[in-house]
């Protein structure tokens, strides 16, 4: 071994070699029965042995461990608590109290109770105490003699001062008893009716103790509470230590450790230690070594603290079980450590090399790209990535926990216990894996270890596949362009012919309806109202006096009654459309005819007075010289014309009555004739009675 001692393999065990004896390792000590093959020592401390048919064996703490249990001869596996002295060493367990003295890695058993321990302690140089069913004090040093019997209920905890009083924490309070004298009487600290859970003493008759969750300080016969509520609501104390420099660490269940520094009754400084520095949030255990060092017993193992950092032990360190009972570590007078568990007692033989531990070895064991190796570069592919890695110290192998990161692939840490991470597929790029190992317990981290891999990137993501598709994208975005902007002209066009079709057809409609607003369906000359308005707004533009004056001549077709009495009035529309034709052919531009009713036409003419007299005659010589045929039928009509021209002030009605008195005249001197009212003398025969009928029949 590296230490210098010698492992000797035998049948069905081996002798291991330490300073003074031989000390033989059999079934009884946990070796499977079968023959030792091969022997091996690694450079941790720990020992490897191979089976025959059985395979390997691994070892660890066998330098610095002893553990005990019934199998070694203790009365019970739940051990409440040890007491060593510098004879033999004493054992509380369920199964009775019991002292051996332990030689050459044996127990040798001295004197044995059979009643329930919970507790064993020394109170001053001779005494030594056990308290039996939780109700009896026992006085271990006279042969096991009963001495009293307490009355606060289950003891949880005892403790002794230097004066040789013992104090008993209990379900019903706190008792002390002065063992110094020659009849000892439980005193019940008054005040105090409570359960008490854990007790200890900064000095003698100075108590610092649990009860119902608060923090109490007793010295002089007063009681004070300290602390009432603890910064953690669900905080359950269960175990207290006080150091001569008052400072008070409390520990208990689903909290962290705390440590408090008192000034008189009042906290300081209040600090807490949360996992993962000490190893669990159940603290059942504390106590401290001659070294300063303190020792936290939880449900997960014991934290030790030697004043700079943390460290922790547990099974995998040679522990027997990592399940510390309440109050269950003692300090041997050696300097070595004792600690209760309910699967055994373990004697931590060489405290001081607990903060030496080997250093934390990585290794990466495998490192894999589908079936060739990660590093280095790689054609583009699918393949998973796997990688495998490990340290060397297998006796750390339950608590070493591993963080890993791929660069490009993950976004943080990964934090875990398995010792392989995989990859469906590496992106492209280089990325570098990186992975250290730590201890949680130990508070060891490894050094880092790093792996690079380069995977090329796919041939659709090549520069030149790049710049290619970006050329067919770019024709193609122009070619749909073009063609959108062909057929958004294209329906441009359309749109364009459409609104011109659609304005020709307004339009149209529009000249439709002027035209029937205005023309005469039958003679297709300008109606009443439109040769009216004709007729007013020439009035308006009219100068009077002017060598281009205004004139207008009022025709009627002569004995027109008689044609629709003898021929029908189908032969008198035909008259009366082929008229207006005639006079509409010979018109010219600045001539507005129009049926101002019946048989009579009123039409528009500009120019002097005799020009536009010898116009009349002109287009009623035109319009009547011709026979009108009707149904092979040849018939002579003629017409007559009252003339009158534009006065100053004259309106349409007074033109139109002037030019109707002048139509009458001509009717009264024969027919087909005209009458220019300005100028023929036969118009004087027109009365005024006659004129004013005619003025008011047009002015309605």
């Amino acid at each position: 071994m590296p230490d210098g001692n010698l492992v000797v393999p035998g049948n069905n065990g081996f002798f291991y070699g330490l300073p003074g004896h031989w000390e033989w390792l059999d079934e009884a000590s946990g070796v499977p029965a079968g023959s030792i093959v091969a022997v091996s020592p690694d450079g941790y401390g720990s020992l490897w042995l191979g089976l025959r048919g059985s395979g390997l064996l691994f070892i660890q703490g066998l330098n610095d461990w002893a553990n005990w249990s019934r199998r070694d001869g203790l009365p019970d596996d739940e051990i409440w608590s040890v007491q060593p002295t510098m004879g033999p060493t004493w054992f509380a367990s369920s199964g009775g109290l019991a002292s051996y003295n332990i030689e050459n890695g044996k127990l040798l058993p001295l004197t044995q109770y059979e009643y329930d321990a919970k507790l064993v302690g020394h109170c001053g140089t001779r005494r030594l105490f056990a308290i039996a069913n939780d109700t009896t004090l026992v006085d271990v040093s006279d042969r096991g003699t009963r001495m009293l019997q307490l009355s606060g209920g289950r003891s949880w905890s005892a403790t002794c001062d230097s004066n040789g009083t013992l104090w008993i924490a209990q379900a019903r309070g706190l008792s002390k008893i002065d063992l110094t004298s020659a009849l000892p009487v439980v005193t019940t600290v008054p005040g105090i009716g409570g359960a008490v859970l854990a007790a200890s003493l900064s000095a003698p008759g100075d108590m610092w103790f649990i009860e119902h969750g608060a923090l109490h300080h007793y010295v002089d016969g007063r009681n004070d509470i300290v602390l009432r509520s603890w910064p953690e609501a669900n905080f359950e104390p269960r175990t207290v230590m006080a150091e001569t420099d008052r400072s008070i660490w409390v520990g208990g269940s689903a909290g962290p450790l705390y440590h408090l520094h008192m000034d008189g009754n009042h906290v300081a400084q209040l600090d807490a230690i949360y996992p993962p520095t000490i190893v669990s949030n159940t603290v059942v255990a504390l106590a401290k070594d001659k070294r300063g060092w303190l020792w936290v017993g939880t449900d997960q193992g014991v934290s030790v603290f030697n004043g700079r950092q943390w460290t922790g032990v547990t099974i995998e360190d040679g522990l027997i079980w990592n399940d510390i009972v309440q109050d269950a570590i003692s300090v041997a007078p050696d300097g070595t450590l004792w600690f209760g568990t309910s699967h055994g007692a373990s004697h931590l033989l060489h405290p001081e090399r607990i903060f030496s531990r080997p250093a934390l070895t990585l290794a990466i064991i495998n490192a894999r790209l589908g079936r060739q190796a990660l590093a280095g570069d790689h054609p583009y592919g699918r393949d998973a990535v796997e990688i495998v890695f490990g340290t060397l110290n297998v006796a750390d192998f339950g608590s070493v926990h591993f963080r890993y990161r791929m660069d490009g692939v993950d976004q943080g840490w990964v934090d875990t216990a398995e010792r392989v991470a995989r990859y469906p597929a590496l992106p492209p790029g280089t990325h570098t894996f990186h992975v250290y190992a730590y201890n949680p317990v130990t508070h060891q981290d490894s050094s880092p270890i790093e792996i690079t891999a380069t995977m090329q990137a796919p041939w659709w993501q090549w520069m030149w596949v790049d710049l290619m598709a970006a050329a067919v994208l770019a024709v193609l975005v122009y070619g749909l362009v073009r063609l959108r902007i062909r057929q958004l002209l294209r329906r441009e066009h359309e749109l364009e012919l459409v609104v011109a079709e659609r304005t020709r057809a307004i339009k149209a409609a529009q000249e439709a309806l002027v035209i029937q607003a205005t023309m005469d369906g039958l003679t297709q000359t300008l109606n009443r109202g439109a040769i009216q308005d004709r007729l007013d707004r020439a009035l308006r533009r009219e100068t009077i006096g002017s060598d281009e004056g205004l004139t207008i001549g009022l025709l009627d077709v002569d004995h027109f009654k008689r044609i629709n009495d003898l021929a029908g009035h189908l032969a008198g529309d035909e008259v009366l459309r082929e008229f207006s034709a005639r006079l509409r052919a010979h018109a010219l531009s600045d001539e507005h005819l129009g049926r101002y009713g019946g048989e009579e036409f009123l039409i528009l003419l500009e120019g002097s007075p005799d020009y536009t007299r010898s116009r009349l005659a002109r287009l009623k010589t035109l319009a009547t010289e011709r026979a009108f045929q009707f149904n092979n039928e040849a018939m002579r009509v003629t017409c007559s014309i009252g003339v009158a021209h534009a006065r100053a002030g004259d309106t349409w009605q007074s033109l139109v009555s002037r030019a109707d008195a002048s139509l009458y005249a001509a009717k009264q001197a024969g027919r087909d004739c005209i009458v220019d009212g300005e100028r023929d003398p036969h118009s004087g025969t027109v009365t005024m009675r006659r004129a004013r009928r005619r003025y008011r029949d047009l002015t309605g």
